[in-house]
């Protein structure tokens, strides 16, 4: 991508979830980005759903393309289908690959240099998993589509950055999982990721 300000996909996340209502108030509030531009990976009619639930008057406009942007909607990339409106917080497997879907397109775009980067509302592993999609989550998904071998999750605020050494694990596995060897391969992860995010000297 090379215009001025970078162009961020963000998914839908489940659409019987937390995720659209997110979405909707994270683009339509006064804090929406300004840094940025960015469209949801989603389903149009369960981010309209969101938006009257809420009394957003900021329309939803269904793009045809990633650059088919309108800077005074909620800019919705139609993906997939779902059979009905599905029931809020519920556990349904159309749900589950939907959420799935959207992450896959939105990683596709950005390998193609479509988008500068990917930002993901929350998914429901119980539904991947009824949907027959055993992925811990979102971080083993974007692992496997994008070939990479060594990751692991980060978390940044303000000057801090941590990563996990287990994830997606019980405590009694947690212990067993923490060794020397484990340890020093996340640290070096982190130490990596910090430098190519412009510290010299992380510590």
């Amino acid at each position: 991508m090379s215009a001025a300000t970078p162009l961020l996909a963000l998914t839908m996340g489940d659409p019987a979830g937390v995720g659209p209502t997110i979405a909707v108030k994270a683009l339509a509030g006064p804090g929406s980005p300004v840094a940025c531009r960015v469209f949801v990976v989603g389903n149009p009619a369960v981010m309209e759903r969101a938006r009257s639930r809420i009394g957003v008057t900021t329309p939803i406009h269904v793009m045809k393309s990633p650059e088919d942007l309108v800077p005074t909607a909620i800019n919705v990339l139609p993906v997939g289908t779902l059979p009905d409106q599905p029931p809020i917080g519920r556990v349904d497997a159309a749900c589950g690959r939907a959420s799935f879907d959207y992450i896959i397109t939105a990683i596709d775009l950005t390998l193609s240099h479509a988008v500068d980067g990917i930002v993901t509302n929350p998914i429901n592993k119980e539904a991947l998993r009824a949907a027959g999609l055993n992925y811990p989550g979102h971080t083993e998904i974007l692992a496997e589509k994008t070939g990479t071998h060594e990751y692991t999750m980060m978390f940044v605020l303000g000057g801090v950055a941590v990563v996990h050494v287990t994830t997606h694990c019980s405590l009694r596995k947690a212990i067993d999982l923490v060794d020397r060897a484990r340890v020093l391969a996340n640290i070096r992860l982190l130490d990596g990721a910090l430098r190519d995010m412009g510290h010299e000297h992380p510590r």
